[in-house]
């Protein structure tokens, strides 16, 4: 709530990080019957980054598409570099965000009153602290949906780390 929430970024690989997450929930993944499909080059910039606050931002995004997947369930994790960093980007086929709920999906507590939506368990957070986190670290996160599709998230990444604490915008 305060915002004093401090990590340590440390230089390293996001194939790690990746694998890490997938590695903490993967008995929940396999009992669900859930893949992941990972697609991230091994020789990707290194960047500057809490592996434990970036392994929890990776574990909500996948328990999420997850979550609000129907039977046909694929997840995919794929990472890029893109201009001035590096970008991590999990994607599903599920149910996807109404448009009108796509600017208030990262607020503290919302849930989208669509029906698929709202008969799944959940608090509301997890994208606030996704948000937080990756703004602490300089980086952001975005969304692209389409109702009926899926949904992908993008975790961006800068090369560079963020020269003082930055103070991430509605703190959880």
């Amino acid at each position: 709530d305060q915002g004093s929430k401090n990590y340590a970024l440390r230089e390293g690989n996001l194939i790690d990080t990746v694998y890490r997450a997938i590695e903490s929930i993967q008995t929940s993944l396999e009992l669900q019957g859930i893949d992941v499909e990972v697609d991230v080059p091994g020789d990707l910039p290194l960047v500057h980054h809490d592996e434990n606050a970036i392994a929890q931002c990776l574990v909500n995004l996948i328990s999420n598409a997850a979550k609000y997947s129907d039977d046909d369930v694929w997840i995919g994790v794929l990472g890029r570099r893109v201009e001035g960093g590096v970008e991590l980007a999990v994607s599903d086929k599920g149910i996807g965000i109404a448009a009108h709920d796509i600017q208030r999906v990262f607020e503290p507590f919302f849930r989208s009153r669509n029906n698929k939506t709202s008969r799944r368990k959940g608090t509301g957070i997890g994208l606030t602290i996704t948000r937080y986190i990756m703004e602490a670290h300089g980086g952001s996160i975005s969304v692209q949906s389409r109702l009926g599709k899926g949904s992908t998230f993008s975790l961006r990444f800068p090369l560079e780390p963020p020269k003082k604490r930055h103070t991430p915008t509605n703190t959880v």
